[in-house]
């Protein structure tokens, strides 16, 4: 029978085998990830992995652990159920923060969620800066992500239209680095900021390139010659 090996988070039997009795592929981030159904053989209780594969492998083949074959990145918990999905086509550190975040406003922690949507913008705002330092603003707007989204703004380097959005990142952002008082509405605030974003920074301009791509290729096509 095909097996995983790993600490069993239904009992906390740690590196514990499970029976692994089905999986099936699913696109996450333009990544293909599997999902596992397992069994522990302490508890009797099931888990559902999440796993990368290392290497082309059908896992209901192998009659043993499927450790060598995966990299178990975790597993499906209730953040899961009711988070909100990232932007399509951002960069991987910047969903995987946005991510972490929406799994803690799917469990009501919401100031923890404020620190992972912040850190989500602030990766994506420091790639606006300009290379040359004589040309951007100075470290202190450089180190301090308010700042530095009102000199993006100011600067014209994000859409006007989000500006009054944005000072969600300081009113929410703060109470929840700082004094710990956010609550759903404050956290739901800051995720639709967040997201409006990292859209218009990253999908729309992704979608828009691959629009004009699939357009090249139907006129290439139409001008091959027929044989």
């Amino acid at each position: 029978m095909t097996k995983l090996v790993d600490d069993c988070p239904r009992c906390g039997a740690g590196h514990i085998t499970f029976n692994l009795l089905n999986a099936t592929s699913v696109l996450r981030n333009g990544q293909h990830v599997l999902e596992a159904f397992c069994v522990c053989q302490h508890c009797r209780q099931a888990t559902i992995f999440e796993l990368i594969p290392l290497r082309e492998v059908d896992l209901s083949s192998i009659d043993g652990s499927v450790n060598n074959y995966v990299q178990i990145l975790g597993y499906i918990s209730i953040a899961d159920f009711n988070a909100r999905s990232s932007p399509a086509h951002l960069p991987s550190p910047i969903a995987a923060a946005f991510e972490e975040g929406a799994k803690c406003v799917a469990v009501g922690c919401f100031n923890a969620a404020a620190a992972m949507f912040r850190l989500s913008l602030d990766l994506a705002t420091k790639e606006l800066l300009p290379t040359d330092k004589t040309q951007g603003p100075n470290e202190h707007i450089t180190r301090r992500l308010a700042l530095r989204l009102q000199w993006l703004f100011d600067n014209g380097m994000l859409p006007e239209p989000l500006r009054d959005l944005s000072l969600v990142v300081k009113d929410e952002g703060n109470a929840g680095a700082h004094d710990g008082t956010l609550d759903a509405a404050d956290a739901d605030d800051l995720i639709d900021f967040t997201e409006r974003l990292l859209t218009r920074l990253y999908t729309e301009p992704e979608a828009i390139r691959l629009a004009h791509e699939r357009i090249a290729d139907r006129k290439a096509k139409r001008t091959q010659p027929t044989t």
